[in-house]
């Protein structure tokens, strides 16, 4: 994609060159201007350039350049510039800018990883995550008395993988968020007496045999 003199050329896609020679994804020349919305890619297995801006012209690339490792990144003003070789300023806020003369060549700065935080009350997990991560955590141990419940998405965002296990995951939405551990009393515990038993008989006061049987096992009380 080439342009010269004062030509202004808009691409609303990526820009790809594949060749054997020496190419480039994108060169302007003169006082020439090109933009693109998309990315630039050269996959050529000659000398390879992302983006060549001569004489007084500008690139300006919404997305990224992609060179093969012998590659150059961006060729301005008659010299080379690596990706990290942009001016300390740009002119053009939202892009690094890459500059030698009067030529330019911006490329829009890539989106820093946004860090969410991760709140878990009664439990371990908690910390700093990227959208989408599936974090272990666990309860703590139950208080005296108490079992594990369930847990709770108590503010934010995302995902309780299974809320009725005390150690299972939870995948970070699109903000902060806190999940908290809950519990319940424990149930009774069960406790068993032995019975013992015997039959025997007497005789009562109007001289009636009575036959009296004590019987035996166990029964089962809560405390």
């Amino acid at each position: 994609m080439n342009t010269f003199d004062t030509a202004e050329l808009i691409c609303y896609g990526n820009a790809t060159y594949s060749g054997n020679g020496t190419s480039s994804a994108a060169l302007a020349n003169s006082t020439s201007k090109i933009t693109v919305k998309g990315n630039l890619i050269c996959t050529g297995t000659g000398a390879c350039y992302g983006a060549v801006a001569l004489g007084s012209s500008q690139i300006i690339v919404d997305g990224t350049i992609t060179v093969p490792a012998t590659g150059t990144y961006i060729w301005v003003g008659g010299v080379s510039k690596t990706k990290e070789q942009y001016e300390p300023t740009s002119t053009r806020p939202g892009y690094r800018e890459y500059k030698n003369g009067s030529a330019i060549v911006w490329v829009k700065n890539p989106a820093d990883p946004v860090w969410l935080a991760l709140t878990v009350v009664s439990g371990s997990g908690g910390g700093s995550y990227l959208a989408g991560t599936a974090v272990p955590i666990s309860a703590n141990a139950a208080p005296a008395g108490k079992v594990f419940d369930k847990w709770v998405l108590t503010s934010g965002s995302g995902t309780i993988a299974d809320a009725n296990s005390a150690a299972t995951t939870f995948t970070m939405g699109t903000g902060a968020a806190t999940v908290t551990a809950t519990y319940k009393n424990a149930p009774p515990s069960a406790k068993y007496i032995k019975l013992w038993g015997k039959v025997t008989k007497y005789l009562d006061n109007f001289g009636n045999w009575l036959l009296v049987i004590f019987c035996f096992g166990w029964i089962w009380m809560a405390f």
